[in-house]
């Protein structure tokens, strides 16, 4: 494996009982890329991601993530989950939220100094350390996402994962969390799971069109027949403008 490469998935297939999810995937990241993986839902993105994550394991295949098996190799990847699982009653602070990543192999301990400075600069990084104060329930959609990224963010990781992280947000709390991303370009290899091709049009350095199998996976020039090969029926790209383009004409949401 190049020293270079972050994720590498050979010819990966997993299966939920007899409904076959991921098929013959093969793909790569290197340092440095900002890949937004896209395809129609029930795709197997969420998957993937599971595998990669350790959380689920291929009935064939490898993946591996900086030359490990992904159960060693996450500890260096930052994951923004597509759903918070938090019970917004409960009254945890902001600054709370983002410390609870250092916790992480403690044992009966709370957090430290060290953990509130390295969670305030976390936060600062996007956007949130007004909030750090503030419970988590009281914050908007787009604010508990930067919170979130912030926590993500916490282990300074070598690779960042997102899933949907633009779900349930208005335009200008899109736009905000695709600039915190920007800055992260470069120093933090990304991985995006997106249906927003604004964003990947825009931000992103390679594409990959994932439907049960990859159907392209290269640079961010995006053509319809790609999209058309993933998604299983005609597409019309519409463009409005050189930063906004969405789907068209296809029954995937």
């Amino acid at each position: 494996m190049s020293k270079d490469t972050i994720l590498k998935v050979d010819t990966l297939s997993f299966s939920y009982g007899p409904r076959p999810v991921l098929h013959d995937v093969n793909f790569s990241m290197l340092s440095g890329d900002y890949m937004a993986i896209i395809g129609p839902n029930g795709g197997g993105k969420s998957t993937l991601i599971s595998i990669i994550l350790g959380l689920e394991q291929p009935d064939s295949g490898t993946a591996l993530v900086f030359g490990l098996p992904p159960e060693k190799g996450r500890i260096n990847i930052g994951y923004l989950p597509q759903y918070a699982s938090h019970d917004f009653a409960y009254p945890i602070t902001v600054l709370e939220v983002v410390m609870m990543a250092r916790l992480k192999g403690r044992l009966f301990k709370w957090f430290n100094d060290d953990d509130k400075m390295a969670a305030m600069a976390m936060l600062k990084k996007t956007n949130a350390d007004q909030l750090s104060e503030r419970t988590f329930r009281e914050l908007s959609g787009g604010e508990r996402q930067r919170v979130l990224l912030a926590r993500a963010l916490m282990d300074d990781p070598k690779l960042l994962i997102l899933d949907e992280p633009s779900n349930n947000l208005d335009s200008h709390n899109e736009y905000c969390l695709y600039e915190i991303l920007e800055t992260l370009k470069g120093k933090t290899s990304i991985m995006m799971v997106s249906h927003d091709i604004s964003a990947v049009s825009r931000y992103v350095n390679k594409i990959a069109c994932l439907n049960k199998t990859m159907h392209y996976h290269g640079d961010k020039e995006l053509m319809p027949k790609d999209i058309e090969a993933a998604y299983c029926c005609h597409v019309d790209l519409i463009g409005h403008g050189h930063t906004h383009r969405h789907l068209e004409g296809h029954e995937h949401d």
